[in-house]
């Protein structure tokens, strides 16, 4: 409307403009007389000294010209009548445009400064509902028992060392940062030196908040291992399929070291969802597509990353199981890494995971003795952190 109103403006004073203009220049030139009529003088003759008696009637005579003057024309465009001088008019039509330029920038700065703070109030003001509503839940998950399986599978890339193949099934449980699981894999592992190596065995681990437990069986028997720092597979824990989308914390964890994602609500599937986007300390652009109604869990969540010859990306999604009134746990999930070949934009599916979950239980009683593995008579127990080994008798 304001620039609708500027424009008018600008119009009307150029009519006013050439409105002045003209009715100057025809005020001149109607000052120069009607051209083209010729000079005629009559003379009366006077009576003193003259013949003629008073009440006689008079002739009266008229100066003959010695030569008949020519009628007069007008004068030629620029002689003698003053003309609009163009230059000026056009200076006047440049002048009042950079008047209007110069206004109207500070009108649009300044409707872009309100526009722009809207905006950032309005980004706060979700970012603050979707990091209580993520906390919130993160909040009320304490403890959980479930049943998993994971299937792999992966094709070589030149350059990249290969994933294996196979299945991994188990179980898994938690309280709080303490866990433990069993887990029986039946996979193939990839080495350039060793060549291809196929494993089929059942692992031990537990985590009691302090020191992490491996036992597992070797060709000396049953081992088992000590150590601070957790060695587990994160892909067993069902909490990183969704819940909490990596292995270092909670989810509110997570969209914290995203710093000031953008944020917009989105219709994904039909249902209106949370899209955020972020970049990670190592330029890793994530993106979240979270539901307030599950939880505000991640219906999908994509990762990507470019060195300007390759590009990474790995598009994860989730399906979520109702645990608890309003608590949904993920039960199963889908995830595609695909590299892409910058120069050729050849794709190439370099690995796909699926996780299906089962028997799941949600904040039971866990007791603290179930985060210690036990062990048997003629276990070897190493303890990386004192280098001492021991046989239990």
């Amino acid at each position: 409307m304001r620039k609708t109103t500027q424009r008018w403006l600008f119009v009307l004073c150029v009519i006013v403009l050439f409105t002045t203009l003209f009715l100057y220049w025809t005020r001149k030139n109607r000052s120069f007389g009607t051209p083209g009529t010729a000079a005629v003088t009559s003379h009366m003759p006077s009576t003193e000294g003259s013949d003629t008696m008073p009440g006689q009637p008079q002739t009266p005579t008229v100066d003959k010209p010695s030569e008949t003057l020519p009628a007069k024309k007008d004068p030629p465009l620029g002689e003698g009548v003053d003309v609009p001088n163009t230059e000026e008019v056009v200076a006047a039509i440049n002048y009042l445009e950079v008047v209007e330029k110069q206004a109207s920038p500070k009108e649009t700065d300044t409707e872009k400064e309100t526009e722009d703070h809207q905006k950032a109030s309005r980004q706060d003001e979700l970012f603050e509902l979707v990091r209580e509503g993520v906390s919130y839940y993160d909040s009320l998950l304490e403890s959980g028992s479930v049943d998993f399986f994971l299937q792999v599978s992966s094709t070589n890339y030149p350059g990249e060392p290969r994933q294996p193949n196979g299945n991994w099934h188990g179980s898994f449980e938690f309280s709080d940062n303490r866990f433990r699981g069993t887990v029986t894999q039946n996979a193939t592992y990839y080495n350039e030196q060793f060549g291809d190596v196929s494993l089929s065995d059942t692992k031990q681990y537990a985590y009691d908040g302090e020191t992490f437990e491996n036992l597992k069986e070797t060709r000396r028997g049953l081992v088992l291992e000590r150590r601070s720092d957790k060695a587990s597979n994160p892909s067993f824990d069902p909490r990183n399929w969704g819940w909490q989308t990596d292995e270092t914390g909670s989810l509110t964890h997570f969209i914290r070291k995203l710093g000031n994602p953008y944020i917009q609500p989105v219709d994904l599937d039909g249902t209106e969802v949370y899209h955020l986007t972020g970049i990670l300390e190592n330029n890793v652009t994530v993106e979240l597509w979270l539901n307030p109604e599950k939880s505000y869990r991640p219906e999908r969540q994509t990762s990507f990353v470019s060195d300007g010859e390759v590009s990474q990306s790995i598009v994860k999604d989730y399906k979520y199981q109702e645990v608890a009134p309003d608590l949904w746990f993920p039960k199963s999930a889908e995830e595609v890494t695909i590299f892409t070949d910058l120069y050729t934009n050849v794709e190439t599916t370099l690995q796909t995971r699926t996780a299906q979950f089962s028997n799941l239980r949600i904040n039971e009683y866990i007791p603290s003795s179930r985060f210690t593995l036990d062990t048997t008579s003629g276990t070897t127990v190493y303890d990386h952190r004192s280098r001492e080994t021991v046989k239990i008798k």
